[in-house]
């Protein structure tokens, strides 16, 4: 097995969303508000705890800030601030704060502001959202970087994407990255351990190892032609070999446009949405492609409708496997609204669109998106309302529907390791030990709770437990 991570160099616009059909095979909750009027409402980016719990994170205009929300399965918490007092992020409807998690350890990549000034941060949290560390600087000082996306590795290293200008500002570089060995993603920026590197925009849920990574915009003062790319690693993240033009409409503006690609791996493909203006209108399209050398194959239209005054932005995939779900926004005769279409059999199998604010119809702007077992998760802004809004939708038929066991973080010891390695549980019948790069390199049997690994090499694993129920458990290792 090999872990592949993806990048993304992007495109998009700057338009929204529109229209509505059955809702046949999904369960729909109804829309609830996240916060309250007066505590922001733009860009909200959603994931999920290891309770499958949403955890929701919003811009706010003034006093500019990140607020974020936890879901405890019912309701909604307090809004959270998760950087430091003092610390002015940067935010738009169009760019911000980027949000990861890997079971309760959740990842927040932000810029700083003054943008020329300030640089970009990551901030941790380790309990599923409630609380936050400081900040760690991800960017190095002396250059004026922007738009970070994070995700992480198999490794649950976060890895941080961003673009970087080079020396003949404003015109952009497309470059910038950095990767943080796990145990220094804290505020101790003395001991973090960076590397700098030139792969683009890191493509999210990658394979359930390799988060969320979102296509993002490009400056707004004097760009150059901008297409959607890709770009993808076997190693982690310290290097991305190979890259392939994503954009199969071949748009091409001498402008910037407001939003980005997003996509996620399932097997050997990378599945990707975006959105071009080729037509003459803003259109979302769908599109596949290897994760190896990115070869893409036939892309089509989300929408089926080809109204003139039909406007479309914003799109976010979400999915494992072939079950996955792209929301977007649409303008239709200026009304607004979060559009959704899911499939359970790939992108050829994509429905008819769902409306998914249907309880504020017309006011629904850029919108978000989760998946897990059956479920998808949205969060959108409400213009009107001055809230973030929450919604889910089941499918019914759970055909292709793939129910996931919980990959259950364990305690281990002695760790560092020589030769013997325990771990808690005695039900654990195989272990397969991975390395840094995300190769399976042995799989080894485990009785009572113990594992020989004398045979494996000095190194950093992670171990992937199976027990005799299917249940599924990892530990992370230094190997002497």
């Amino acid at each position: 097995m090999t872990q592949k991570l993806c990048a993304i160099l992007w495109l998009a616009a700057l338009g929204p969303s529109a229209t509505t059909l059955a809702q046949s095979t999904l369960a729909w909750t109804p829309e609830v508000a996240v916060n309250a009027n007066g505590e922001g409402y733009y860009r909200p980016r959603i994931v999920l705890n290891a309770a499958a719990h949403p955890v929701i994170l919003w811009y706010d205009l003034s006093p500019p800030m990140n607020h974020l929300s936890v879901s405890d399965g019912i309701t909604f918490g307090a809004p959270i601030m998760v950087h430091p007092m003092g610390f002015v992020p940067a935010g738009a409807e169009w760019m911000g704060t980027d949000l990861h998690a890997s079971g309760n350890t959740i990842w927040a990549a932000m810029k700083g502001t003054p943008e020329d000034i300030m640089g970009m941060y990551l901030v941790r949290s380790d309990d599923g959202g409630y609380t936050w560390g400081d900040t760690l600087r991800i960017d190095q000082p002396g250059a004026w970087s922007r738009f970070p996306s994070v995700g992480s590795n198999v490794l649950d290293e976060p890895v941080i994407q961003y673009m970087q200008f080079d020396s003949n500002f404003p015109r952009p570089a497309p470059r910038g990255g950095a990767r943080c060995r796990r145990r220094a993603a804290t505020a101790r920026a003395s001991e973090h351990a960076l590397r700098q590197r030139r792969g683009l925009r890191l493509l999210r849920r990658a394979g359930g190892n390799w988060g969320e990574q979102r296509g993002r915009t490009l400056p707004q003062q004097r760009c150059e032609p901008t297409r959607d790319l890709g770009a993808s690693s076997t190693d982690g993240g310290a290097t991305f070999p190979d890259g392939n033009m994503l954009d199969g409409t071949d748009w091409m503006i001498n402008a910037c446009p407001s939003s980005g690609p997003d996509g996620y791996i399932a097997g050997d493909s990378v599945r990707y949405v975006w959105m071009s203006a080729a037509s003459g209108s803003q259109r979302v399209y769908a599109g596949s492609a290897d994760v190896g050398g990115l070869d893409t194959v036939p892309f089509r239209a989300v929408h089926p409708l080809t109204q003139t005054n039909l406007q479309q932005n914003f799109p976010r995939i979400a999915g494992q496997g072939d079950t996955l779900g792209v929301v977007w926004q649409q303008n239709h005769a200026g009304q607004l609204n979060i559009l959704f279409a899911h499939s359970t059999t790939g992108l050829s199998g994509l429905s008819i669109p769902d409306t998914v604010n249907t309880g504020t119809l017309g006011q629904g702007r850029v919108p978000d998106i989760a998946y897990r077992d059956g479920t998808f998760h949205f969060a959108w802004t409400h213009l009107q309302g001055g809230v973030v809004r929450y919604r889910t939708a089941t499918i019914n038929n759970d055909v292709a529907v793939n129910a996931t066991p919980p990959v259950i973080a364990l305690e281990c010891w002695p760790n560092p390791v020589g030769d013997v390695l325990h771990v808690e549980g005695s039900h654990w019948t195989t272990a397969v030990v991975i390395d840094v790069r995300g190769k399976a390199m042995a799989q080894l049997p485990t009785a009572g709770g113990v594992i020989d690994i004398s045979g494996i090499a000095p190194g950093t694993y992670a171990l992937h437990l199976s027990g005799t129920l299917g249940e599924k458990g990892m530990v992370r290792i230094e190997k002497l």
